[in-house]
């Protein structure tokens, strides 16, 4: 789907594609669904610690896996022998709130790449023009990507530039 959100119609296709993918999220995994909240994955990683014959847990936590580790600190702590994480995550907020946090970092990361790759003038005409060109032109019509499996639609845009993002 189009992540670009231009009109109503934009949003209304969003929410009904994923609304679909819940629905068969929800058809074929019914009864795994409930037991795939963080406090069950904080769970399971302690059995996988004890299986495996370690007294304490030494953990890496990016993105989601941040919240892994608060919650399995809070659920464990006389288990972590060391925890580094990539943040803090506020565990009240549900996941719209979080997403809408998410969204403004992410948009504040892409004003600081597109600022200072016009400082160093690294593709030539404004990124952000650039970057809007490249997001129409899959709007109009996947672009094909040699060698790939599937060409760039707008949400493949949308995730390369989220993904770097990240880095």
């Amino acid at each position: 789907a189009d992540p670009t959100m231009e009109d109503q119609a934009d949003r209304t296709e969003y929410l009904k594609v994923s609304q679909a993918f819940v629905d068969e999220c929800e058809r074929k995994y019914k009864d795994l669904l409930p037991h795939l909240g963080t406090r069950d994955v904080a769970r399971d990683m302690d059995l996988v610690r004890a299986a495996v014959g370690d007294e304490k847990l030494t953990y890496v936590g990016f993105s989601y896996g941040t919240a892994i580790g608060q919650v399995y600190a809070q659920l464990f702590p006389t288990h972590v022998r060391a925890m580094v994480l990539d943040g803090v995550m506020d565990l009240s907020q549900d996941g719209l709130q979080g997403a809408t946090g998410q969204a403004k970092g992410f948009d504040g990361a892409l004003q600081a790449f597109l600022d200072d790759c016009d400082r160093k003038d690294c593709l030539g005409d404004p990124a952000g023009e650039v970057l809007d060109e490249v997001t129409a032109q899959s709007e109009k019509a996947p672009i094909p990507a040699k060698g790939a499996d599937r060409p760039a639609t707008p949400g493949v845009v949308n995730l390369g530039v989220g993904e770097a993002l990240y880095s």
